[in-house]
């Protein structure tokens, strides 16, 4: 059992929990002996928000080194087809909700560049490799070693990419798997007991390195 934070310590842009099941996330995040967590729940419950600002927090104050969040590519409603430009500019839309959330946290905040012009922290982060967003499509092998990542929307992955992806936690990082099981989409195959992040709930169940909230 996670006790509740004595206090709702507060990260950039005044990001914290409001309410219990925001705070027992929040100590789970913070707990640098649960390596896997699965954060549950409705729309709007605050799981991508909150993970990402705590692992952006533990990547500034050199817990890990760098913060990495995985997005699946399925889109709602009718597929639009070929997206022209390079892989960056093809998973673009898929990036904007993770970029929209480091905005609410920074607030907007810009830095003042020695030529004088302007630039967003965020794009520092991505520019220096502390924070990079990535589809799975091309995630096989490797090891993350003090990573912070974070596999959103992790209701639309099945099995076997929830388990690649799991079995790539290395040693000092720690992996968070955000999702609705009834929000699943783009997908005929899955439904809330088939998808992946349903199986890694079943499968962890007990371990002590694991931890799943339902927000």
């Amino acid at each position: 059992l996670v006790s509740k934070p004595k206090t709702t310590k507060k990260c950039p842009g005044n990001i914290g929990p409001v309410n219990d099941e925001q705070a027992f996330a929040w100590a789970l995040l913070c707990d640098p002996e649960i390596r896997i967590i699965a954060l549950g729940g409705v729309a709007g419950g605050g799981k991508t928000l909150l993970s990402l600002a705590t692992g952006n927090s533990q990547v500034g104050e050199g817990l890990y080194d760098s913060m990495l969040v995985f997005r699946p590519t399925k889109q709602l409603g009718d597929d639009m087809g070929f997206l022209p430009g390079d892989l960056g500019e093809k998973f673009a839309p898929w990036q904007r909700p993770i970029i929209d959330n480091m905005k609410l946290i920074y607030n907007g905040r810009e830095k003042l560049a020695k030529d004088g012009s302007r630039f967003s922290i965020i794009n520092e982060l991505i520019e220096y490799r502390n924070l990079e967003i990535r589809p799975v499509n091309y995630e096989q092998g490797g090891t993350l070693r003090r990573t912070f990542t974070i596999v959103d929307e992790s209701q639309n992955f099945n099995r076997e990419t929830i388990k690649t992806l799991g079995t790539r936690n290395g040693e000092g990082s720690k992996m968070v798997f955000t999702g609705d099981l009834l929000q699943i989409c783009g997908s005929a195959r899955l439904d809330p007991t088939s998808s992946g992040l349903a199986h890694l709930i079943e499968a962890l169940k007990g371990e002590p390195v694991f931890a799943h909230i339902t927000m």
